[in-house]
């Protein structure tokens, strides 16, 4: 389907983008988590993803950052 293939796309380049910029931690949801296992080995080891299901996780993990 061409929105997962769009998702995947956007996520491998968003994520150099943010390497680049120096940041480390990305949080994202559970979702997410098939599109984070096909990205590169570096960019897994570079990045700490933090995978959430509710904005209650993603505010808790912006504050513990």
């Amino acid at each position: 389907n061409f929105g997962c293939y769009f998702i995947r796309i956007f996520l491998m380049c968003i994520t150099k983008i943010i390497i680049q910029g120096g940041i480390k931690n990305v949080i994202l949801p559970i979702e997410n988590q098939k599109d984070i296992n096909e990205l590169e080995d570096y960019i897994k080891q570079e990045m700490n993803f933090i995978l959430v299901n509710t904005i209650d996780e993603v505010i808790k993990n912006a504050i513990d950052l």
